[in-house]
């Protein structure tokens, strides 16, 4: 029997597809339902579906129809390249703390006796393995949190997964649109730029966070990097 596909407030959705469209083809009233919460993982290029064109223009029409349709950022790939984030750039933006501060929401850095607590809200909230990479941040005090009313919204850390990297940043789904992740980068790119350093590093970036390390502090992408996460296990 065919049961309906429901959705609890935290649940994200994965889509895999074997090439270029067969996430509409299999998945397209997940895609409707679920949008906003929704990861696609494309495993190839479909550069063989057309035998008339070469490999590479395939791929590429492939592509740009992919991210014309579903408007994904061209970035928004497994092998997108690092981000130079200039630290001596940055902007000091103080209506960014300010916006935070008349919604009740406080950036706070990671204290020992909440290592648990914060751990588990990205374990829970964002993914795993981004609690395992920020918990080096949080041991070392390179790890920051918005809170309202002692709730957790939002997470940021530096120094992982190497050292000078801007780590992963992320916001609870419902608070999103607030201007807590603006706040918790700046927070954390003015630490970074308080321990001396000039440059930070971002690995494959997400697109909505490259945009805000452009305007926060001009960043721009690294040629020829082939991404800071090829080592994983």
């Amino acid at each position: 029997m065919i049961q309906p596909i429901t959705f609890d407030e935290q649940d994200r959705v994965a889509v895999i597809a074997p090439h270029p469209d067969d996430e509409c083809l299999g998945a397209a009233s997940v895609l409707l339902m679920a949008a906003d919460r929704t990861d696609i993982f494309v495993l190839t290029d479909g550069s063989h579906g057309d035998a008339s064109k070469t490999v590479e223009e395939e791929a590429l029409l492939r592509k740009r129809q992919f991210e014309a349709f579903l408007q994904v950022d061209p970035w928004d790939y497994a092998d997108a390249p690092d981000l130079l984030i200039k630290l001596y750039a940055l902007n000091d933006a103080p209506e960014v703390m300010e916006r935070i501060g008349k919604q009740g929401i406080q950036i706070k850095r990671v204290l020992s006796m909440n290592i648990t607590r914060v751990y588990d809200f990205i374990k829970d909230n964002f993914a795993h393995s981004w609690a395992d990479e920020c918990l080096p941040a949080m041991l070392n005090g390179d790890c920051y949190v918005a809170v309202r009313d002692h709730e957790i919204l939002g997470f940021v850390a530096s120094n992982v997964p190497s050292k000078n990297y801007l780590g992963p940043i992320g916001v609870l789904s419902k608070e999103r649109g607030k201007g807590i992740a603006d706040a918790l980068a700046l927070t954390v790119m003015k630490a970074m730029r308080a321990k001396g350093y000039q440059y930070a590093i971002a690995g494959r970036v997400h697109p909505y966070a490259r945009k805000l390390t452009e305007h926060l502090a001009g960043a721009m992408p690294i040629p020829g990097s082939a991404g800071s996460y090829g080592d994983m296990i």
